[in-house]
């Protein structure tokens, strides 16, 4: 029954980054890319509308490769290997989407580890 729960329950990790609720942590992350948009040079998403949908869109991603998320690989790598999950979602959002644009695996590298620690710092609030 583990590998039908397991998968909605990485979904919620992911996406939320163990932050409340799903909504509440797609609002996080979505606020998060609006400020990658700002202050980071190579990160063009369009509008707030495209970062909300960037958000789920990376959060669904995310949870599509969970299946290569192994518990036993995230504890030799110290956690790096969801990180390069993420990134690696956040690079096919990339293509996916139009109004998105990061340039290369260095750009969407950095967003994926500031997703991540504020994501982490925000986790005890909510």
């Amino acid at each position: 029954m583990s590998f039908i729960t397991e998968p909605i329950n990485l979904l919620v990790d992911i996406n939320t980054s163990g932050i409340g609720g799903g909504l509440t942590g797609i609002v996080i992350n979505t606020l998060v890319l609006i400020g990658c948009n700002k202050y980071i040079n190579g990160v063009s998403i369009a509008t707030p509308v495209s970062a909300a949908i960037m958000a789920v869109v990376v959060g669904l991603l995310t949870w599509v490769f969970g299946i290569f998320n192994f518990g036993f690989l995230n504890f030799l790598t110290l956690g790096v290997w969801s990180l390069l999950i993420t990134t690696a979602a956040i690079m096919v959002a990339d293509k996916l989407m139009e109004s998105v644009k990061f340039e290369g695996f260095t750009t969407a590298l950095m967003v994926a580890f500031i997703l991540a620690a504020v994501n982490w710092l925000l986790s005890g609030l909510f």
